[in-house]
């Protein structure tokens, strides 16, 4: 058990001025028996109104709209929480979690991958994902710039490298031929300096397994959002009506506080 202080900073700077901009993000953690949120804070600029509602999976979402003209686009996260990475949380499980969705659909590499590995992971499903994700990390490669938030797990794994994102997705895809129920977790890790991405399968309770580090998720992770795939916990989604070119920088801190 840990107490973490976390913080998120997304910035977005435009080559020129844009007035309408919708934006929808998904940063509020919610407490868990995993990670009891403290406190809380955050705040956007330019300040203009939002609302907040949540999604099907329980993310809580913060919505606007600019319609004025600006240049830059920044949100920032902070707070603190107890986290318990042994904590059982059974909630929020969902039928969709045991099939595949559009990024994660196993394609003939991944099944040619699984049917090889099948017999050999274990009893326990908690057993037979940790040596699913120690067979996947034997393999495959981390590489930035070979893949994008598009890349489904078949078009990763052909290619062998890729980034976190990549690696939960074919994890799930693993996973659920297995008949395993499992989703994706996107959050802060400590010492990436940026968002992470991850899987949590369920046996009992949520347990994250992290294939990127082939791990489980400590109490050094705070679980930001979650779903099926990357498409359904993207951390920020937004429209900008405008012909401005964007460079975006995000920052991510996460410590121990003794």
């Amino acid at each position: 058990m840990k107490r973490i202080r976390f913080e998120y900073v997304t910035s977005l700077k435009l080559s020129v001025p844009a007035k309408e901009h919708c934006f929808s993000i998904r940063v509020l953690p919610r407490s868990t028996p995993r990670q009891r949120i403290q406190e809380l804070s955050f705040s956007l600029f330019p300040k203009t109104a939002v609302w907040e509602n949540s999604d099907s999976y329980g993310n809580k979402i913060i919505s606007g709209r600019y319609d004025f003209y600006h240049l830059h686009f920044q949100f920032t996260l902070s707070g603190t929480a107890i986290t318990d990475c042994t904590a059982i949380d059974k909630s929020g499980l969902l039928d969709c979690y045991r099939y595949p969705s559009r990024l994660t659909m196993p394609g003939s590499e991944i099944t040619q991958f699984y049917n090889a590995i099948k017999d050999e992971l274990g009893d326990s499903p908690y057993e037979r994902a940790m040596n699913a994700s120690a067979r996947l990390y034997e393999i495959f490669s981390y590489e930035q710039a070979v893949t994008n938030v598009k890349t489904t797990a078949e078009e990763a794994f052909k290619q062998k490298k890729g980034v976190c994102q990549d690696y939960a997705h074919i994890f799930l895809s693993l996973m659920r031929l297995d008949g395993i129920a499992c989703r994706y977790a996107a959050g802060l890790f400590a010492g990436e300096g940026q968002t992470h991405g991850w899987a949590e399968i369920f046996d009992g309770g949520w347990i994250g397994i992290d294939p990127t580090n082939n791990c489980r998720v400590g109490d050094d992770y705070i679980r930001l959002s979650h779903g099926r795939d990357f498409s359904d916990s993207a951390i920020d989604r937004g429209v900008i009506y405008s012909l401005s070119s964007q460079i975006q920088t995000v920052s991510a801190f996460l410590t121990e506080e003794k």
